[in-house]
């Protein structure tokens, strides 16, 4: 079985492999040659970031209209960009990978052009979308630099700040959410896949409150 691989660090090249050939890209060839760079990476990100956005509108409209009672600025923690991730890529059509492949020419054909975001829904959002383009995350370090500048700076190495646990609602109030939302789809013509789900989120949620739900045994009383 043959990999590519890029020329990272992380990635050591002296690996004993029976059944893997790794094939390692030219130096400064990724760009052109890994297929995560010609497009898929941009393509997620447009799709997570279009997700904050219609987050922050979401809220802002339920402050609007006085649903939400919270009044706080609403944040978002590392689970919450966890989904969004989640849904983005899963959200990814087949075709675009697919081209992606192509434009780095592994595989059949030529280069096809990416489908373009749709920005016409939020003023300035293909701005939005690029904003961190060409920016420089880290530079390419040795281990050995990397230890020295943790010798160096000790006092620098803090423990993060730990976010604040939101409360796990009851699986009562997580059905009664989910009606809301049978009752919103059910309005939607054509919504009968998603019924299912939702059906099927149901089950799942009363199926785990029952098994939360174990009759007490009598020596459970008698433990110290």
């Amino acid at each position: 079985m043959l990999f590519f691989v890029d020329n990272c660090p992380a990635h050591p090249k002296d690996i004993a492999l029976n059944f893997i050939k790794l094939v390692f890209f030219p130096p400064n060839a990724t760009s052109k040659l890994q297929p995560l760079d010609q497009g898929v990476i941009k393509v997620l990100k447009q799709a997570y970031r279009k997700k904050l956005v219609q987050r922050y509108v979401r809220d802002l409209d339920a402050c609007i209209s006085g649903e939400s009672q919270n009044e706080k600025k609403v944040s978002l923690n590392i689970l919450d960009s966890m989904h969004y991730i989640s849904t983005a890529w899963n959200d990814m059509k087949p075709e675009v990978i697919r081209n992606c492949f192509r434009r780095a020419h592994i595989g059949e054909g030529g280069e096809e052009a990416l489908p373009d975001e749709d920005a016409t829904e939020y003023a300035d959002f293909t701005e939005y979308l690029t904003i961190d383009d060409g920016i420089v995350t880290a530079e390419l370090r040795t281990i050995e630099q990397l230890v020295d500048d943790r010798d160096q700076n000790p006092e620098e190495e803090t423990e993060d700040e730990e976010e604040e646990a939101r409360p796990i609602p009851s699986a009562g109030a997580a059905l009664n959410s989910l009606s809301a939302v049978r009752d919103f789809v059910s309005s939607i013509p054509e919504s009968q896949e998603m019924l299912s789900l939702i059906g099927r989120v149901e089950n799942f949620i009363v199926n785990e409150g029952v098994a939360q739900k174990k009759q007490t045994r009598i020596d459970s009383f008698l433990q110290a």
